[in-house]
């Protein structure tokens, strides 16, 4: 290791123990005090591109797609409410009816119909609302749109990979098909030695059963994608699902990937990925078209969520909570820089999801103040 990694490395785990305090003081995302910082760090000369803060870097993306996988849950009950399909499917009708009108690239209808489960589940949290019933809701909503933008993310790659469309449908679906053999095996296996499982969930795992399980099926996940030419983060995503169906109750195990992943992974790549937006490239027009996106994305959510709610109030500040597609960009971005994606669409991309992530949370959160359907509403166990 090089001293300039070792620099590189201390500044970056300076903004991992320094960050979650400003974000907690200003009341606004880690995920956007993380990109932020490493924006600055750039902005002030420091280069981040060394090969121990790519690796890094990477593992955190993998960490990122396997934590967003892992908070989707397609139980029964989970599925009862029509709402959680009707939402994403408006807002990928107006969002194909938007691009066709203006004839936008198709990047452009993976963009403003995506959404962030990660996203919002922390800013749920943190206004300690995820329990609520239309914290809840929303939680199934973003799931099932979050799985919806991977899966067109996942097309698009296979589309500019040249891959033809009946060896990407082969491909996707002998993956799929051996990720529902895993689970239906681990099912079987569950039933037959529940007490050897209950090692995943167990307070006083000394060998960190869990863990090791986990990591296991994630990274023999991303080696069969490498073998059926599927990306990576799909396969990350893919193994926190499986995750999340096999065992309902996560408990220890979610407290502890969400303490390695979001405690020192995922903020080395939103550094990381922060430090390579070039600022100075940024103009008039681009925050022009910044601004008009941000507007799109909010108005198609508003309209997309405006039968649910009665009360014109709610219906604005559940719009702005779902406008924050935060994780699907930088995964999408993340994917593409490397090929196709020039400089100009990767900071226009960043930049919208570093705003969004600042201003609609915020904006929600001070709408939903007081006497709201967030608290009207509590789960009921």
């Amino acid at each position: 290791m090089r001293i300039e990694d070792i620099y590189a490395l201390f500044l970056i785990l300076m903004g991992v123990i320094i960050l979650p305090f400003i974000a907690q003081k200003l009341k606004i995302s880690i995920f956007s005090i993380e990109l932020l910082y490493g924006l600055i760090l750039s902005e002030f000369g420091v280069n981040l591109n060394f090969p121990i803060i790519e690796y890094l870097a990477y593992l955190g993306f993998i960490f990122l797609l396997f934590n967003s996988g892992s908070l989707l849950n397609f139980s029964k009950e989970n599925l009862k409410d029509p709402y959680i399909f009707i939402v994403p499917t408006i807002i990928l009708i107006l969002t194909f009816i938007i691009t066709l009108l203006f004839k936008l690239p198709f990047i452009y209808f993976i963009i403003l119909s995506a959404l962030s489960a990660g996203s919002i589940t922390k800013t749920l949290k943190d206004s300690r609302k995820i329990n609520t019933k239309n914290g809840q809701t929303l939680l199934r909503i973003t799931s099932i749109g979050e799985f919806i933008s991977i899966i067109l993310i996942v097309i698009y790659r296979f589309y500019f990979k040249g891959i033809s469309l009946i060896s990407a449908i082969f491909s996707l679906a002998l993956f799929l098909s051996i990720a529902l053999t895993i689970i239906f095996i681990l099912k079987w296996l569950i039933w037959w030695y529940p007490d050897f499982f209950e090692k995943l969930t167990t307070d006083n795992d000394r060998y960190e059963f869990g863990v090791r399980f986990s990591l296991m099926l994630t990274f023999f996940l991303i080696g069969l994608s490498f073998l059926l030419h599927i990306e990576p983060f799909f396969a990350a995503f893919i193994s926190g699902i499986i995750l999340s169906f096999i065992i309902r109750k996560k408990g220890q195990i979610s407290i502890k990937f969400s303490g390695i992943g979001y405690g020192f992974f995922i903020p080395i790549f939103l550094i990381k990925t922060g430090n390579e937006i070039i600022l100075a490239s940024a103009n008039l027009f681009l925050l022009i078209k910044i601004v008009i996106f941000l507007i799109i994305i909010w108005l198609i959510r508003f309209i997309s969520i405006s039968f649910k709610y009665s009360n014109i109030k709610e219906t604005t500040a559940t719009a702005f909570l779902l406008s924050s597609p935060f994780t699907a960009i930088i995964a999408f971005v993340e994917m593409t820089k490397i090929e196709h994606l020039n400089v100009n669409n990767n900071i226009f991309l960043l930049l919208l999801a570093l705003i969004a992530e600042i201003i609609f949370p915020v904006v929600a959160e001070k709408l939903s103040e007081g006497k709201s359907h967030y608290k009207k509403l509590e789960v009921t166990k």
